[in-house]
């Protein structure tokens, strides 16, 4: 007998530290110190360089969580992305989660 398929929708977050692996980010910052040193960069330098690149990324996936994360409350809650979500309605989609068990 077939157990019946769980149609719980879930929210997971985009791992920062697998984009960055994927993005070959150890790599890449490995190319810059070797570049500041061919060109006679400082520290600092490189560092920011360093620093900007790794900040778009988490940026980036920074904003792709939160707008995953605002499409599975308006699921959640039956919205439609025209629907107006207010403070309330994402309470009570935190709400939804506590009474289910799916929060710590």
């Amino acid at each position: 007998m077939n157990k019946p398929e769980n149609k719980e929708m879930k929210f997971t977050p985009v791992d920062i530290d697998g984009v960055m692996a994927n993005l070959k980010m150890l790599e890449r910052m490995h190319d810059i110190v070797k570049y500041g040193i061919e060109h006679d960069l400082t520290a600092r330098e490189v560092r920011s360089i360093i620093n900007r690149e790794m900040n778009q990324v988490e940026a980036a996936v920074a904003l792709q969580n939160e707008a995953a994360r605002e499409e599975y409350i308006r699921r959640r809650l039956g919205l439609s992305n025209k629907d107006i979500l207010t403070d309330a309605q994402m309470a009570e989609a935190f709400d939804i989660h506590q009474n289910l068990g799916l929060t710590n």
